[in-house]
């Protein structure tokens, strides 16, 4: 698999990127196994980190360090399309007060994301025929020592449980808020 997700400003005469996120790997039977994760920021050299399955070490460029990787572990992009994975191989995983943790290794650092299952939400949303979309609503709250940022994910079975919406919310109050508008899927074919 490959993907992308960038994140940017429209003003009126341009876009400013502000981020890219990048990840490729296999798709197993457990899902998806990135082998390699790039980040751009603006202003910022671009990042790497490589995953070692044959290792199972995960090496992060921006530090030189190598952390122990689990079975399952992500990057920040490839964990959004592993909840949509795991909801289109067993919805149960997904019910409401059920809870996931995976590896994710991100900037400098691999740890654990503890998700729970919130509920199911109908949310406003461009994808859903009357404007209205039903969502299963994840939440992976702030964790002492870890990650202070609380971080939603809206994911969506009728849309083969993609993310539609995601919210991060940091510990300074700052939120960011992101909304699918449009999903395109690419296949190829191998003959």
């Amino acid at each position: 698999y490959s993907a992308s997700l960038e994140v940017g400003v429209d003003l009126l005469l341009t876009t400013i990127n502000l981020i890219q996120l990048n990840s490729e790997g296999m798709i197993t039977s457990e899902g998806l196994a990135p082998t390699q994760s790039t980040d751009t920021r603006r202003n910022r050299s671009t990042t790497a980190i490589h995953f070692k399955h044959a290792d199972k070490q995960i090496i992060f460029s921006s530090s030189n360090k190598t952390v122990a990787m689990e079975a399952g572990a992500q990057d920040a992009l490839s964990v959004l399309m592993q909840l949509a994975a795991i909801g289109n191989s067993d919805a149960k995983r997904l019910a409401v007060g059920s809870s996931i943790a995976i590896q994710v290794a991100e900037g400098r650092d691999a740890q654990q994301f503890f998700f729970e299952v919130l509920g199911e939400e109908l949310i406003d949303s461009k994808l859903g025929e009357d404007g209205r979309l039903h969502t299963v609503h994840l939440i992976r709250p702030p964790r002492p020592g870890s990650y202070n940022s609380t971080l939603e994910i809206w994911l969506a079975p009728e849309k083969s449980w993609y993310p539609v919406r995601i919210k991060n919310t940091e510990s300074s109050g700052t939120v960011t808020l992101q909304t699918i508008t449009e999903i395109v899927q690419r296949r190829i074919l191998l003959k």
